[in-house]
């Protein structure tokens, strides 16, 4: 039976195996996922959106406190 040497230890391990059996390491890559959604670049833009958005819900309080009657 063939083996191959593990790319990380480099202990002989079969040609098919997924993981290492010494090291325990993953020798098959996963397929990258897909992002989801926009990352902000910086905490900076980050806390802005934050800002934005705290600033807009608390204008739709206003609104429904001053539109009641209050």
């Amino acid at each position: 039976m063939n083996r191959i040497p593990c790319k990380y230890c480099g202990r002989e391990i079969p040609p098919e195996a997924n993981f290492c059996w010494y090291c325990n390491r993953q020798l098959i890559s996963q397929p990258e996922r897909p992002e989801t959604g926009q990352k902000y670049k910086s905490a900076k833009q980050r806390a802005l959106v934050w800002a934005f958005a705290l600033v807009i819900g608390l204008a739709i309080i206003l609104f429904f406190v001053i539109g009641s009657g209050g």
